[in-house]
């Protein structure tokens, strides 16, 4: 899905920010869940990339950005402006 080397999905993994599963001696799988989690802490999925995000975590970022939006229409109001 990310085009990321194998050294790299390792590095994830060892590091905590992805989950992985051995399935057997030679097979290793990510956890969607987890690879989820970790696209959505990145800054932004560049237009046209080929990662694809869930309906999920697209309605999820939509509801913070409309929470965050009245945050600042509320305190810009409290201000009178």
């Amino acid at each position: 899905m990310l085009r990321l080397s194998r050294t790299t999905i390792y590095t994830l993994a060892r590091n905590g920010q992805i989950e992985i599963k051995k399935l057997g001696p030679k097979t290793t799988r990510v956890v969607v869940a987890s690879l989820e989690r970790y696209i959505e802490g990145l800054p932004s999925v560049v237009p046209g990339s080929p990662v694809e995000l869930s309906a999920e975590t697209k309605a999820r970022r939509q509801e913070e950005k409309e929470r965050r939006d009245a945050e600042i229409d509320a305190g810009l109001k409290a201000m009178g402006l």
